[in-house]
């Protein structure tokens, strides 16, 4: 059984006269140009020929499914240098698959156990980092998931009851807890680890399994192109069988999750395909050229640039990312997202991979002819903004529904009570949404007599979304449907937020009185949460919200910008250094969350002025500015010069007042208050011994009564402005330095924690800051010291 080769392209031919896609319009269903990657709600990717002739051949005869799984089992550890191979329905069935292995072998009576393993070894361990969305897989087989974040906590975990470790294999070049690390630590305690390498590739020989891991899976029906309800297993020869006896079509744990005979033999031959076929290589070649097409059509247009991504080790594909200047070009990303469904041919974008002003398209399921058509269709509004940039009168506010509501949700099956408190300022609505195990951050509007609000609930892996639109009614309940949905952050974007269907809801307000809405709230909150064991991630939130960091690529600006994004927030990396700005955007795109560049000259106040400007009208608001400019010029006292000591001003407080100014103006103008947070100096407080500081001391510590200043004035406006002022961090610019344990000693003397501050640590105090947890702190400096300050 080999794959012969063939001029295959992803699109499959016409039958007789008919068009491509005609099958599905019988049905009443539309087919689309797929540009958005090889994701499963899409259909992932089309079978090849080769894998097509393969299971039409399968389908002429009948075959013992045993002997079938030994000989495909051979072929594939044959092809790719591993022990053995199993082919099952998917990667979220091998998880659970792959799981029921690990716990219960094919021991029988361990076997029909399952999902009951009380008394066994029955955890599995996901680094911290890597927490995915499809953890709910390793769960039904009666796992329970435990999180670690380094490699000594999870030597620390491997107690006897840890039955696997799952590990995600786009994640593990970057994660503290990487494969090469820990793969002799689980063979030392006889632990299997699985990769979930769904969206990579194999090879021969398989990069994971040659590493230490026991199993690793592919996606079939993803780049492959096998059968979409497939995917590919590889590992050790006992767990792969293992995984075998628990599935279909045995009467075991994973008896529901079937493979037909015709599946297992196109599976193979893409693997077989995709390692060895000269056409799998070709259609590789084709995908450069594709986007090269796309491109040709925009290199001409006015505030459009492109470039060609390649992310390796994360994605299998290159892909080409489209930018433009919202000034020049009035649209966002999810209008042009829905403008290109309406038309015929209809394209599919991608959602999740995009920003406001940036689309990425992904070439794997485009054929040359294709390839053009969403070329033209791309320049068009490119070049007509007007055609889908519709401008919408603002509508004022007919209704204000501040307070405490009861609210009934009635589901396809059930209905369940919950609550809404909210905050209306002007046609902005905040506040927040306590479903029945947690609560939710709304944010959204009033536009007359219509409310639209989202309530993002965060929970790990999976957070919560809940998209309300609905009425005030003439007895004045709120009447409407909600989108239901749940996506990882990585994943954020409209279609995971309603992959769950919808809702009717209803509410009427609670009597007076009973607003949750007082400053307590929070803390009490917390405190349930914290009894329940749950920590309350959800207040840590900015979903909704748009931060702008000045400085935002340095040591510490890296972190902060960083880790609001992971935090939900469209982060703007302001700075003169366009270049370093935007290759951290696209490190924060590639992770799934949303960044945009901002080039701003931060001494210079027209610039700013302007910059911040753009931002607000781009984005709508700037919730959230954390100012990281700062400069300094070491003289001696008695060596200070004025040039010196002005420039170190002109370069730290001078940006700090009018950014802040700046950003001040837009937040009040939008009435939906925000934050501002400055990155000081624990030299804003103490002088340096032997150093020559003034000049530096001077400007951080006129930024310390700066912001208490500015917090007293905005703070009607609830705007809150504070301070986060570390001591030594410990970067890679002083890493070498450090390694000297003389230096370390120096560093760390009279510090109650013994060791230095870190950007992570910096960038915990900036997310609070932002985050709701904060509301009523203002005007105050957190010190980032370990204690240092408490023992002067």
């Amino acid at each position: 059984m080999s794959a012969e080769p063939s001029c295959s392209s992803n699109r499959a031919p016409a039958t007789g006269l008919r068009e491509v896609g005609w099958i599905y319009r019988e049905l009443g269903v539309e087919p689309f140009i797929q540009c958005a990657g090889v994701r499963t709600i899409y259909g992932a990717s089309n079978p090849s020929d080769e894998v097509i002739a393969a299971m039409n051949a399968a389908a002429e005869a009948f075959v013992d499914m045993d002997e079938l799984a030994d000989a495909v089992g051979a072929k594939m550890a044959a092809l790719t240098g591993a022990e053995w191979g199993v082919v099952t329905a998917g990667t979220a069935a091998t998880l659970a698959l792959a799981t029921a292995a690990c716990i219960a072998g094919n021991n029988p009576e361990l076997m029909l156990r399952l999902p009951d393993t009380t008394g066994l070894a029955n955890k599995v361990i996901v680094p911290a980092d890597q927490r995915f969305a499809y953890e709910q897989s390793i769960r039904i087989a009666g796992a329970a998931i435990v999180s670690v974040a380094t490699v000594e906590e999870l030597s620390a975990a491997l107690d006897g009851s840890v039955a696997m470790i799952c590990l995600v294999g786009r994640l593990d070049g970057k994660s503290p807890v990487p494969l090469r690390e820990i793969a002799s630590i689980a063979s030392a305690a006889e632990v299997p680890i699985l990769v979930d390498a769904a969206g990579l590739s194999p090879g021969k020989p398989d990069r994971w399994t040659e590493s230490g891991a026991d199993l690793v899976v592919y996606a079939g029906g993803k780049y492959l192109r096998a059968p979409q309800s497939t995917a590919i297993v590889l590992g050790k020869k006992n767990l792969c069988q293992a995984i075998w006896w628990n599935g279909a079509p045995h009467q075991a744990f994973g008896r529901s999750m079937k493979v037909g005979k015709e599946e297992v033999v196109g599976a193979v031959v893409a693997l077989d395909r995709w390692i060895n076929a000269q056409s799998a290589k070709d259609e590789r070649d084709q995908w450069l050229p594709r986007l090269r097409r796309i491109e040709r059509h925009l290199t001409d247009i006015a505030g459009v640039t492109t470039e060609i991504m390649s992310w390796a080790g994360s994605v299998t594909a290159i892909r080409l990312k489209i930018a433009w200047d919202l000034a020049t070009i009035p649209f966002d990303a999810e209008m042009l997202r829905l403008a290109l469904l309406e038309r015929r041919p209809r394209i599919l974008l991608h959602d999740f991979w995009s920003t406001p002003t940036s689309i990425i398209v992904d070439p794997v399921n485009l054929s040359d002819h294709e390839a053009e058509i969403v070329g033209r269709a791309l320049a068009d509004p490119f070049r007509r903004p007007a055609s889908i940039a519709r401008e919408v009168p603002p509508q004022e506010a007919a209704v204000d529904i501040s307070g405490a509501w009861h609210v009934e949700m009635t589901f396809l099956h059930g209905s369940t009570t919950q609550q809404f408190d909210i905050r209306q300022t002007g046609h902005v609505l905040q506040g927040t949404h306590k479903a029945g195990e947690t609560t939710g951050i709304i944010s959204g509007e009033v536009c007359g007599r219509r409310v639209r609000f989202e309530a993002a609930h965060e929970r790990i892996p999976i957070w919560l979304f809940y998209s309300f639109d609905g009425e005030v009614s003439d007895e004045g309940s709120l009447i409407g449907t909600v989108r239901l949905g749940g996506t990882a952050k990585e994943h954020l974007g409209p279609v995971f937020k309603g992959q769950f269907g919808s809702a009717d809801w209803r509410a009427n307000r609670k009597p007076h009185g009973q607003s949750q809405q007082e400053q307590t709230e929070v803390p009490e909150e917390m405190m349930k949460n914290e009894a329940n064991g749950q920590t309350p991630r959800g207040f840590l939130s900015l979903e909704g919200s748009v931060a702008m960091v000045v400085g935002g690529y340095g040591a510490i600006g890296t972190t902060i910008s960083e880790t609001l994004a992971r935090a939900g927030a469209v982060t703007v990396i302001a700075g003169r250094d366009e270049k370093r700005a935007s290759e951290l955007a696209n490190q924060i795109a590639g992770e799934g969350n949303r960044a945009e560049v901002l080039e701003l000259d931060a001494c210079d106040v027209a610039n700013v002025r302007g910059g911040v400007a753009k931002v607000a009208k781009h984005f709508g608001s700037i919730d959230i500015l954390v100012n990281c400019v700062g400069y300094n010029k070491e003289q001696p006292f008695l060596e200070v010069t004025e040039e010196a000591f002005d420039e170190v001003h002109s370069r730290t407080l001078r940006p700090a007042m009018f950014l802040s100014q700046a950003v001040g103006a837009e937040q009040v103008h939008t009435g939906k208050g925000g934050s501002q947070i400055h990155l000081l100096s624990l030299r804003s407080k103490l002088g340096f011994f032997a150093r020559g500081y003034s000049a530096f001391c001077a400007a951080k510590g006129g930024l310390a009564a700066l912001l208490k200043q500015h917090a007293a004035e905005l703070g009607p406006h609830g705007i809150t402005v504070s301070g986060i002022a570390p001591g030594l961090v410990h970067t890679r610019k002083n890493e070498a330095a450090l390694k000297d344990p003389v230096a370390w000693r120096e560093a760390t003397a009279g510090i109650p924690i013994a060791r230095l501050a870190t950007p992570t640590d910096v960038a915990g105090a900036a997310l609070f800051l932002a985050s709701p947890l904060s509301r009523f702190i203002t005007g105050q400096i957190i010190y980032v010291d370990g204690g240092l300050i408490a023992c002067r």
